[in-house]
Order: C-alpha cells, then sequence, then structure tokens
C-alpha cells in the first residue's frame, strides 16, 4: 500500500501517549467490558472526559467510563432471538 517513501512522519501508539497526544485509558475501560487497550485523543479527553477543577465536587472522572466507552453489542455476538407478536 504504501513504501517507505511515503510516509513523511510516523508517530506510534505509544509515542503518542508518551506525548500527551493520545490518552491511554485502557485501565479504566476495563470496567465497561474493554479487553483491548483503548486510547482517546488529548481534545476528546479534555472535551469529553476530564472534569474541571471547578466542578470537582459535582462528579469525578471515573464515573463517566460507563457511560462514554459503552458499544452495541459485538456483530460476532448472536443476536437475541425474537419472540413473534401475536395480531388479531
Amino acid at each position: 500500500m504504501f513504501t517507505a517513501a511515503d510516509v513523511i512522519y510516523a508517530h506510534t501508539r505509544a509515542r503518542a501517549i508518551e506525548d500527551t497526544v493520545l490518552v491511554d485509558v485502557s485501565g479504566q475501560v476495563r470496567e465497561a467490558g474493554f479487553c483491548i487497550p483503548v486510547a482517546l485523543t488529548e481534545r476528546v479527553w479534555t472535551e469529553c472526559v476530564e472534569w474541571p477543577e471547578t466542578e470537582a465536587a459535582i462528579q469525578d472522572e471515573s464515573a463517566g467510563y460507563g457511560t462514554s466507552c459503552s458499544l452495541p453489542p459485538s456483530p460476532l455476538e448472536p443476536l437475541p432471538v425474537a419472540t413473534p407478536i401475536d395480531t388479531p
């Protein structure tokens, strides 16, 4: 697809986390059922997850993971069997 000559710049996940371009939330989202590494962009973290110090008494950051990190069932999981509805 691409050759080494096509790549202008490459940034690894580890380096992006080190540079704070990404925020690793893998540990926190395990509560929501994720079993793979998860990272958010710095912008998503600050605008959607992080709580300002002025609002710390309202809610702590850990309370937002369940809703912000919930996903629909995996496409590999079977769908529940629907029961037919009797119509007159």
